[in-house]
This record gives structure tokens, sequence and C-alpha cells, in this order.
């Protein structure tokens, strides 16, 4: 990928959907703008499901996709996988070990995802969240925690999230 010098990063949900007139005001303006401005969608969406909003909403495709809470990175015309970043995110995450460990806490409901760059739980209280992240850590599983909404859990691979994917994009491209 050639390198950024502008880029507009924004989440889909409740941020880059969800008000039509003003989506439309902010892509003309981009429009009118000198030098090109690239296009990030930073989700916790899957790469079919954010295919399938921006189809839905008739969203302009990104030059750039990070999806799956920041553990996976697309770009180009493709938006083929960052191979880097992949192997980042896959060095030394044990999905399976994470899955074993939540077996035994009551409160967490597994979240059905088409693939495994991250473990997602329904927590029915903060109690059963923090049983698993304490857990996590006594057992020594390299991970990224987030707890959300008071409700949803995610499991990143070690130093994944959101804003570590944006931070490789700006020093990379």
């Amino acid at each position: 990928m050639e390198k950024i010098r502008h880029l507009l990063a924004t989440d889909l949900d409740g941020t880059f959907v969800g008000d039509d007139a003003g989506l439309k005001q902010l892509l003309a303006y981009y429009d009118t703008l000198d030098e090109p401005v690239a296009l990030a969608y930073i989700t916790g969406r899957h790469r079919a499901s954010v295919i399938e909003l921006i189809d839905e909403a008739s969203l302009p495709m990104p030059d750039i996709l990070i999806t799956d809470v920041g553990t996976v990175i697309y770009h180009g015309k493709s938006l083929f996988e960052d191979e880097q970043w992949t192997g980042k995110m896959t060095e030394n995450w044990q999905p399976d070990n994470i899955l074993k460990i939540a077996e035994g806490i009551s409160g967490l409901t597994v979240q059905k995802l088409p693939h495994q760059r991250r473990v997602s739980f329904y927590a029915s209280s903060a109690e059963s969240a923090e049983t698993l992240k304490t857990s996590l850590l006594q057992k020594k599983i390299p991970h990224t925690f987030i707890f959300s909404s008071n409700r949803d859990v995610d499991i990143l691979p070690e130093g994944g999230g959101k804003g570590e994917a944006l931070k490789f994009l700006i020093e990379h491209y």
C-alpha cells in the first residue's frame, strides 16, 4: 500500500452510520478537498458483516478496514489482509485455551463468530467477566481483555485492539 498523507478513521455503528443526511454532508465535504483523504473503518464487526453494512447503507468502500475489534487489517482495492499484522496477532494466540478456561465460569455465553481472530462472550455480570480475566492472567495466557457495555467480553490476541491496529497503520503507511 502506498503512503497515506491524510486519513479519516471511524467506527461504523452509531458513528459513521446512523445519520444519513450528516454522512452525505461529510462525504461531500471530503470530495471538495484538494488532497485525497483515505477512509478507514475500524469496527468490532467481522469482514462479511462490514461488507453487508456497506451494501445496505450505501457506504463508500474504505481504503482500509480494521475488523474484529482491531485484530484484522485489510487494505487495497480488494481489501487484502495485512500479513504483517496477522503475523503479530497470531504469534502467541491461544483461542482454544481461552475457550477451555471459560467453560468453567458460570455466566459466560460464547458469541458465535465466523473465525477465531478473537474470542467473545456475553457476560451475565461484571463478576463473570472479572473471573475470566483473573483466570487468564493466572494461566499466563497472552491476551488483551476488553469488557464493554457491562455485558460484552472480547479476548483479543496480545497487543490487539482498535487503537493498536490504527497505530500500526500510521507507523507503516
